[in-house]
């Protein structure tokens, strides 16, 4: 799998795969090593992977949004997040 370090930039995935050849090439010509951009491809990786993950545990649980009745709602609100249920309060 190819991870591109210019991913916001270019679309179509073979633009992408050159330019990171090109970027790759040009700072290795500057003295740059190998191992760091495996290490750069690992943390794009890893990133990209907990942010997918995030937004699968949201899109799992959904918020509870309450109405915001006075010593109450904040009461009902911190029971649900001790349960992990995320909770938004609407006046």
């Amino acid at each position: 799998m190819r991870i591109s370090f210019v991913t916001r930039l270019l679309t179509e995935i073979e633009d992408s795969k050159q330019e990171d050849f090109h970027v790759e090439k040009a700072l290795q010509a500057c003295g740059y090593p190998k191992w760091t951009f495996n290490k750069v491809r690992r943390q794009i990786e890893s990133k990209r992977d907990k942010k997918t993950t995030k937004q699968r545990d949201s899109l799992q649980q959904p918020m509870v949004v309450i109405p915001y009745v006075e010593d109450v709602s904040e009461s009902v609100a911190r029971i649900m997040r001790k349960h992990n249920v995320p909770v938004a309060i609407k006046p």
